[in-house]
Protein backbone atom coordinates (compact mmCIF):
# COMPACT_ATOMS: atom_id res chain seq x y z
CA UNK A 1 0.00 0.00 0.00
CA UNK A 2 1.43 3.20 -1.24
CA UNK A 3 1.74 6.02 1.80
CA UNK A 4 -0.62 8.72 2.09
CA UNK A 5 0.70 12.06 0.73
CA UNK A 6 -0.02 15.36 3.37
CA UNK A 7 0.53 18.70 1.73
CA UNK A 8 2.44 20.63 4.22
CA UNK A 9 1.32 24.50 4.48
CA UNK A 10 2.59 26.37 1.99
CA UNK A 11 3.03 23.46 -0.61
CA UNK A 12 4.07 24.25 -4.30
CA UNK A 13 5.06 27.44 -3.42
CA UNK A 14 1.67 28.75 -2.39
CA UNK A 15 1.49 30.94 0.94
CA UNK A 16 1.52 29.10 4.33
CA UNK A 17 -2.10 28.46 6.17
CA UNK A 18 -4.33 29.98 3.81
CA UNK A 19 -7.20 29.24 1.62
CA UNK A 20 -4.66 29.10 -1.36
CA UNK A 21 -2.32 26.12 -0.09
CA UNK A 22 -5.52 24.23 0.77
CA UNK A 23 -6.86 24.02 -2.63
CA UNK A 24 -3.63 23.74 -4.56
CA UNK A 25 -3.20 20.74 -1.71
CA UNK A 26 -6.31 19.21 -3.37
CA UNK A 27 -5.60 19.77 -6.74
CA UNK A 28 -2.51 18.17 -6.63
CA UNK A 29 -4.25 15.09 -5.23
CA UNK A 30 -2.74 15.16 -1.88
CA UNK A 31 -4.39 12.99 0.57
CA UNK A 32 -4.42 15.55 3.85
CA UNK A 33 -3.12 18.84 4.19
CA UNK A 34 -1.51 20.04 7.23
CA UNK A 35 -2.34 23.37 8.75
CA UNK A 36 -1.51 24.88 11.60
CA UNK A 37 -4.30 26.18 14.78
CA UNK A 38 -3.74 29.02 17.09
CA UNK A 39 -6.51 30.73 18.91
CA UNK A 40 -7.33 34.63 19.45
CA UNK A 41 -7.93 36.76 21.82
CA UNK A 42 -11.73 36.03 21.20
CA UNK A 43 -11.30 32.55 20.93
CA UNK A 44 -11.66 31.97 17.73
CA UNK A 45 -9.15 29.46 16.33
CA UNK A 46 -7.14 30.30 13.24
CA UNK A 47 -4.91 29.25 10.80
CA UNK A 48 -0.61 30.13 11.96
CA UNK A 49 2.51 28.53 12.95
CA UNK A 50 3.79 31.63 14.61
CA UNK A 51 2.28 33.53 17.78
CA UNK A 52 3.51 37.02 16.31
CA UNK A 53 1.06 38.79 14.18
CA UNK A 54 2.32 42.00 11.84
CA UNK A 55 -0.81 44.24 12.15
CA UNK A 56 1.03 47.03 10.26
CA UNK A 57 4.54 49.02 9.40
CA UNK A 58 2.71 51.44 12.24
CA UNK A 59 1.08 49.34 15.06
CA UNK A 60 4.03 46.76 14.92
CA UNK A 61 3.95 43.10 16.12
CA UNK A 62 1.32 41.59 18.40
CA UNK A 63 0.15 38.65 19.58
CA UNK A 64 -2.14 36.57 17.86
CA UNK A 65 -3.48 35.56 21.41
CA UNK A 66 -3.71 38.88 22.43
CA UNK A 67 -5.86 40.12 19.25
CA UNK A 68 -9.65 39.62 18.39
CA UNK A 69 -10.06 38.07 15.22
CA UNK A 70 -11.17 40.80 13.21
CA UNK A 71 -8.31 42.59 13.30
CA UNK A 72 -6.06 39.46 12.29
CA UNK A 73 -6.02 40.93 8.37
CA UNK A 74 -5.14 38.26 6.49
CA UNK A 75 -5.85 35.12 8.86
CA UNK A 76 -7.80 32.34 7.37
CA UNK A 77 -10.10 30.84 10.42
CA UNK A 78 -10.57 27.34 10.96
CA UNK A 79 -14.17 27.46 10.31
CA UNK A 80 -13.19 28.95 6.79
CA UNK A 81 -10.95 26.20 6.12
CA UNK A 82 -13.57 23.60 7.49
CA UNK A 83 -16.46 25.18 4.94
CA UNK A 84 -14.09 25.77 1.98
CA UNK A 85 -12.93 21.76 2.15
CA UNK A 86 -16.63 20.32 2.93
CA UNK A 87 -17.76 17.64 0.42
CA UNK A 88 -13.55 17.51 -1.16
CA UNK A 89 -11.90 14.66 -1.42
CA UNK A 90 -9.20 15.59 1.74
CA UNK A 91 -8.17 15.48 5.00
CA UNK A 92 -6.73 17.77 7.52
CA UNK A 93 -4.24 17.13 10.05
CA UNK A 94 -4.42 19.85 12.85
CA UNK A 95 -1.28 20.81 14.20
CA UNK A 96 -1.85 22.46 17.40
CA UNK A 97 0.70 25.27 18.27
CA UNK A 98 -1.62 26.08 21.03
CA UNK A 99 -2.60 23.42 23.72
CA UNK A 100 -5.19 25.87 25.34
CA UNK A 101 -7.45 25.82 22.03
CA UNK A 102 -8.27 22.20 21.43
CA UNK A 103 -12.03 22.52 23.51
CA UNK A 104 -12.59 25.28 20.98
CA UNK A 105 -11.90 23.19 17.96
CA UNK A 106 -13.52 20.52 19.21
CA UNK A 107 -16.80 22.23 19.80
CA UNK A 108 -16.11 23.72 15.42
CA UNK A 109 -15.05 20.27 14.28
CA UNK A 110 -18.88 18.81 16.07
CA UNK A 111 -20.60 21.52 14.98
CA UNK A 112 -19.48 21.02 11.53
CA UNK A 113 -19.57 16.89 11.32
CA UNK A 114 -16.02 17.26 10.47
CA UNK A 115 -14.70 15.14 12.82
CA UNK A 116 -14.18 12.02 11.02
CA UNK A 117 -11.65 14.04 8.16
CA UNK A 118 -9.20 15.26 10.86
CA UNK A 119 -6.45 14.41 12.89
CA UNK A 120 -4.42 16.20 15.54
CA UNK A 121 -0.46 16.40 15.77
CA UNK A 122 1.75 18.45 17.48
CA UNK A 123 1.45 16.25 20.62
CA UNK A 124 4.04 14.41 23.52
CA UNK A 125 2.56 10.91 23.92
CA UNK A 126 1.76 11.85 27.95
CA UNK A 127 -0.60 14.70 26.13
CA UNK A 128 -1.90 12.64 23.48
CA UNK A 129 -3.43 10.02 26.01
CA UNK A 130 -4.80 12.60 28.06
CA UNK A 131 -6.93 13.99 25.42
CA UNK A 132 -7.76 10.61 24.32
CA UNK A 133 -9.32 10.25 27.58
CA UNK A 134 -11.45 13.51 26.94
CA UNK A 135 -11.85 12.64 23.43
CA UNK A 136 -11.86 9.17 22.57
CA UNK A 137 -13.20 9.17 19.24
CA UNK A 138 -10.70 11.56 17.91
CA UNK A 139 -7.09 10.99 16.47
CA UNK A 140 -4.23 12.22 17.73
CA UNK A 141 -0.87 11.80 16.14
CA UNK A 142 1.91 11.17 19.01
CA UNK A 143 4.80 13.70 17.65
CA UNK A 144 8.70 12.59 18.03
CA UNK A 145 11.32 15.21 17.54
CA UNK A 146 13.74 17.31 19.55
CA UNK A 147 11.06 19.06 20.95
CA UNK A 148 8.92 16.48 22.11
CA UNK A 149 11.00 13.59 23.61
CA UNK A 150 13.77 13.84 26.03
CA UNK A 151 17.27 15.01 25.20
CA UNK A 152 18.82 11.86 25.98
CA UNK A 153 16.29 9.57 24.58
CA UNK A 154 17.01 11.62 20.68
CA UNK A 155 20.40 10.38 21.55
CA UNK A 156 19.52 6.71 21.45
CA UNK A 157 18.80 7.23 17.77
CA UNK A 158 22.56 6.85 17.29
CA UNK A 159 23.89 5.68 20.50
CA UNK A 160 21.32 2.79 20.60
CA UNK A 161 19.08 1.96 18.17
CA UNK A 162 17.71 -1.02 19.51
CA UNK A 163 16.58 1.18 22.73
CA UNK A 164 15.16 3.84 20.97
CA UNK A 165 12.44 1.84 18.56
CA UNK A 166 11.44 0.07 22.19
CA UNK A 167 10.94 3.73 23.86
CA UNK A 168 9.30 4.25 20.43
CA UNK A 169 7.00 1.18 20.73
CA UNK A 170 6.21 1.52 24.40
CA UNK A 171 5.11 5.51 24.12
CA UNK A 172 3.07 4.47 21.24
CA UNK A 173 1.46 1.89 22.79
CA UNK A 174 0.73 3.77 25.98
CA UNK A 175 -0.57 7.13 24.09
CA UNK A 176 -3.67 5.16 22.39
CA UNK A 177 -2.35 7.50 19.28
CA UNK A 178 -2.63 6.82 15.91
CA UNK A 179 0.61 6.82 14.68
CA UNK A 180 4.40 8.33 15.73
CA UNK A 181 4.60 11.61 13.55
CA UNK A 182 8.19 11.96 13.48
CA UNK A 183 11.01 14.08 11.94
CA UNK A 184 13.19 12.97 9.43
CA UNK A 185 15.87 14.07 11.45
CA UNK A 186 14.98 11.28 14.08
CA UNK A 187 14.32 8.60 11.84
CA UNK A 188 15.20 6.43 8.74
CA UNK A 189 14.52 3.36 6.74
CA UNK A 190 15.67 0.78 9.08
CA UNK A 191 13.55 2.46 11.97
CA UNK A 192 10.04 2.59 9.64
CA UNK A 193 10.85 -1.61 9.01
CA UNK A 194 11.00 -2.57 12.53
CA UNK A 195 8.33 -0.32 14.20
CA UNK A 196 6.02 -1.39 10.87
CA UNK A 197 6.48 -5.05 11.91
CA UNK A 198 5.81 -4.25 15.43
CA UNK A 199 1.97 -2.45 14.18
CA UNK A 200 3.55 1.12 14.85
CA UNK A 201 2.70 3.29 11.79
CA UNK A 202 5.11 5.88 11.34
CA UNK A 203 4.04 9.52 9.50
CA UNK A 204 6.86 10.98 8.31
CA UNK A 205 7.70 15.10 8.01
CA UNK A 206 9.09 16.80 6.65
CA UNK A 207 10.71 15.66 2.89
CA UNK A 208 11.25 17.76 0.13
CA UNK A 209 14.33 16.20 -0.92
CA UNK A 210 13.89 13.94 -4.24
CA UNK A 211 16.26 11.37 -2.76
CA UNK A 212 14.50 11.14 0.12
CA UNK A 213 11.60 10.97 -1.33
CA UNK A 214 12.20 7.90 -3.14
CA UNK A 215 14.61 6.08 -0.34
CA UNK A 216 10.60 6.68 1.66
CA UNK A 217 8.28 6.14 -1.07
CA UNK A 218 8.81 2.26 -0.60
CA UNK A 219 9.90 1.90 2.47
CA UNK A 220 6.43 0.88 4.07
CA UNK A 221 6.16 4.23 5.86
CA UNK A 222 2.07 5.26 6.89
CA UNK A 223 2.22 8.59 5.62
CA UNK A 224 4.85 11.31 4.45
CA UNK A 225 4.61 15.38 4.42
CA UNK A 226 6.20 17.08 1.94
CA UNK A 227 5.38 21.01 0.15
CA UNK A 228 6.47 19.29 -3.08
CA UNK A 229 3.25 16.74 -3.34
CA UNK A 230 3.51 16.66 -6.80
CA UNK A 231 6.56 15.41 -7.24
CA UNK A 232 6.16 12.87 -4.72
CA UNK A 233 3.05 11.59 -6.13
CA UNK A 234 5.20 11.23 -8.99
CA UNK A 235 7.66 9.49 -7.28
CA UNK A 236 5.04 6.82 -5.79
CA UNK A 237 3.21 6.15 -8.92
CA UNK A 238 6.62 5.34 -10.99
Amino acid sequence: MRPLVTAHSGCENTKPNSLEFILAAIDCGADAAEIDVRITKDRIPVLSHDNDYKASSFTGVKSIAETGYDNLKGIVSLSDVLEETAGKNIQLNLDIKDFSCIEEVMEILTKTGSERRCVFSGYTAQQAASLKSLYPDAGFMVNISEEFIPENVIALYKSDKESYIDYLTDIYRRSGGICLNMGSDCCDVQIVDILRKRYVPVSLWTIDDISLMKTYAKSGVYAITTRNVKRLLEIISD
